[in-house]
């Protein structure tokens, strides 16, 4: 129905409501009796499927040729003009609450023959004063009460549209924040988790004194050492004492926490993220073995572990072990990241 709020005399048994609210807004539901039942009962005349209404909830009677409204002992009460009523004389654009619903109360009859009245808007941002007593049966409405008939008079494409919802506030993360961040956990587990092996291994042997005055050197080997220290093959000769068992511990741990605080910072899709992570992660750790090797490519190919059978090319050899070392990144990141958040 198209909205119009200018009222033309002429029709004096025209007394209507138009619905303000929900689904109800801008249907109009004639008052064709002399005692008009709202409620939620089926057998009312205008019926309310809200759970806050009663099944009785008021009446609209006619007095002349006007009409008021008494409230039926309701649970939640009847307003008029936002004021809680139990029986009121009703004028023209005042507005009915049924608890949750609102209504305009319209009647021509009301309005001087020779004049053309315009009804008051009202607004969405209108405020409706609620009773100063809570509800005795209080319960949250559904979010689109639907009629359960089309009344008199409403057109077919006057059917109530759904009320568009504003979209909830969405927190963005950064991606950015979140690689950096993520890349500083890691190395500090990975070559932290190095360093203090090599005390163990130290103080197992009596020579933890050697490793602070020579701690360039180590750290040297650390940077050296960590990247195919991911392979399988290093672990297959050693002989397990409490270093090795710190290194094997830290290092997955090290990718597994870089992930997930990369992916609760970054909030992105997780796969991503896990892709990026590794691809910095390698990049990084690569880059810092060649340089403490000297860029010294022939000796970078002698330190990478021999994990494809011997006498095969030693360049498809170390370009093996950097898959492996990237694939086994990668994999923990993902696992990482599917626990931060999103």
């Amino acid at each position: 129905m198209a909205t119009d709020d200018t009222i033309r005399p002429g029709n004096s048994d025209g007394a209507h409501l138009v619905g303000i609210t929900g689904a109800y807004q801008d249907n109009e539901y004639f008052i064709d009796k002399d005692e008009y039942l709202i409620g939620r009962a089926p057998d009312c005349d205008l019926v309310l499927n809200e759970t806050t209404v009663s099944g009785k909830h008021a009446k609209i009677s006619k007095v002349g040729d006007s009409y008021e409204i008494t409230d039926l002992k309701s649970t939640n009460g009847t307003f008029v003009n936002g004021v809680k009523i139990d029986k009121k004389p009703l004028r023209t654009n005042e507005v009915i609450k049924i608890d949750v619903v609102e209504f305009k109360y319209v009647n021509p009859a009301e309005v001087p023959r020779t004049i053309v009245a315009k009804a008051p808007e009202f607004s969405d941002q209108q405020t409706v004063v609620r009773p100063q007593e809570p509800p005795l049966h209080a319960a949250p409405p559904p979010s689109e009460p639907t009629p359960m008939a089309r009344p008199a008079g409403q057109l077919e494409h006057d059917r109530p549209q759904p009320k568009v919802q504003p979209a909830a506030f969405e927190k963005r993360g950064s991606l950015v924040g979140g690689l950096i961040v993520g890349l500083i956990i890691a190395f500090l587990f990975s070559y932290g988790g190095m360093f203090v092996a090599a005390l163990v291994a130290a103080a197992q042997y009596g020579t933890i004194s050697s490793v602070f005055s020579n701690v360039i050197d180590v750290f040297r080997t650390i940077l050296a050492g960590v990247p195919f220290l991911h392979n399988h093959v290093p672990w297959m000769s050693v002989q397990w004492g409490v270093s090795d068992i710190i290194t094997i511990i830290m290092l997955p741990l090290a990718l597994l926490f870089g992930g997930l605080i990369m992916q609760s910072i970054a909030r992105k899709n997780r796969f991503g993220t896990a892709l990026l992570f590794s691809i910095f992660y390698v990049a990084i750790a690569l880059v810092a073995q060649i340089a403490v090797l000297g860029f010294n490519f022939d000796l970078w190919l002698s330190i990478a572990p021999q994990v494809l059978p011997f006498g095969m090319d030693r360049i498809l050899n170390l370009l093996t072990c950097c898959s492996y070392f990237f694939g086994v990144t990668f994999v923990i990141s993902f696992i990482g990241s599917l626990i931060g958040r999103k």
